[in-house]
């Protein structure tokens, strides 16, 4: 592994980081808005680097840079005490304000990334300009020095627009050389070409394959808002579908027949995983680098909403049984139902982080 691969997956880390601390802004800020006590808000993990206190609230730098905390008064304890402020003392509806803010500021930056890259970088979008894609040596294409990437601008003095046009005309032509210009770095370049009959597709071709191009378009600030808007709510819609056929396929498999494959378990990354990608991101480019921080982090915020123990949506499942009953499920028993989550979920990390590895070895 050389220094740029070493680079990359600390950056790649130091970014997931953020997407972490991120969301547990989201349960700090408004935790402190609904007038919970809190007691620490820290980046990273493992032993304390240094720290600041400001009001109630240590601040603090950890060792490890992956991720970060909030700590809540009476989070960890049976009924907070006498302390009105302690989590366990405050609504079920403050609570679950509090536990959802973290994935919904995922979504949030998500959205604030994809308008960022939106008003830098502008949006690609498809070009029916014929372009050439690959040419086939020994053709005439080739012996008349047309190169990958030419947009073909006219054959024989029509004028060509599409992909279809420009298959037509050059397959509608009469075998005789033809003048065609093409595009090629910002200039029009006229070529002589003499096309082949092919009894195979029964009319004449130049020996290439084409295909539709991209175009860079800048966007106003305010497209690039909506541009942003429907770029994540897009992403969202799309988690929720992959999940709808993860875990139909599933129940298929476990109650109609063991024979069915589950769908899209090839698609489900471990952190090392995910760190692969975004490792490879960071070698390449920004922009590449923040369209797939837009993706993790949209991806983060509605997988953290999911009613899955140990995850954020569970606790919501249980506040808000709470909220409809006024009754709250005794601690120690949501406290186990979240351990064992915790637990499996420890066990699948384990499992698809040694697939991944495998696959980038292989």
């Amino acid at each position: 592994m050389n220094f740029s691969s070493i680079w990359s997956i600390l950056v790649s880390l130091f970014i997931i980081s953020i997407f972490i601390v991120v969301h547990e802004w989201g349960h700090y800020i408004t935790g402190k808005k609904l007038g919970f006590q809190i007691d620490e808000f820290a980046i990273g993990m493992g032993p304390k680097i240094f720290g600041w206190k400001r009001g109630e609230t240590e601040f603090s730098i950890r060792c490890i840079p992956a991720g970060g905390f909030c700590r809540f008064a009476g989070e960890d304890e049976d009924d907070g005490g006498d302390n009105p402020r302690a989590m366990n003392n405050r609504p079920a509806w403050a609570r679950m304000i509090m536990t959802a803010a973290g994935s919904i500021m995922n979504i949030l930056f998500a959205i604030i990334l994809a308008i960022a890259t939106f008003a830098i970088f502008g949006q690609l979008q498809i070009d029916d300009s014929a372009y050439v894609y690959e040419v086939v040596a020994d053709s005439p294409a080739y012996a008349a020095g047309l190169q990958y990437g030419d947009k073909i601008v006219s054959f024989d003095g029509q004028q060509i627009t599409t992909v279809d046009s420009a298959v037509n005309v050059i397959a509608q032509s009469d075998g005789e050389p033809a003048q065609l210009i093409v595009e090629r770095n910002g200039e029009r370049i006229a070529l002589q070409i003499a096309p082949e009959y092919s009894e195979e597709y029964d009319s004449y071709k130049v020996g290439v394959s084409l295909s539709q191009g991209q175009i860079r378009v800048k966007l106003t600030f305010w497209e690039s808002v909506r541009e942003g808007f429907l770029l994540v709510w897009e992403t969202i819609v799309a988690i929720f579908a992959f999940l709808r056929n993860l875990f139909g396929s599933l129940f298929r498999k476990l109650f109609v027949d063991s024979s069915l494959t589950v769908e899209g378990t090839g698609d489900v990354m471990s952190i090392v995983g995910v760190v692969g990608i975004m490792s490879f991101a960071v070698r390449e480019n920004v922009e590449l680098l923040l369209w797939l921080a837009v993706t993790i982090s949209a991806n983060l915020g509605v997988m953290n909403l999911l009613p899955i123990p140990a995850l954020d949506g569970s606790r919501l499942l249980f506040q808000f049984y709470e909220l409809v009953t006024r009754r709250r499920v005794k601690p120690e028993h949501e406290g186990l139902v979240h351990l064992i989550g915790f637990a499996l979920f420890m066990a699948l990390f384990v499992v698809l982080g040694i697939r991944d590895v495998m696959r980038f070895i292989g």
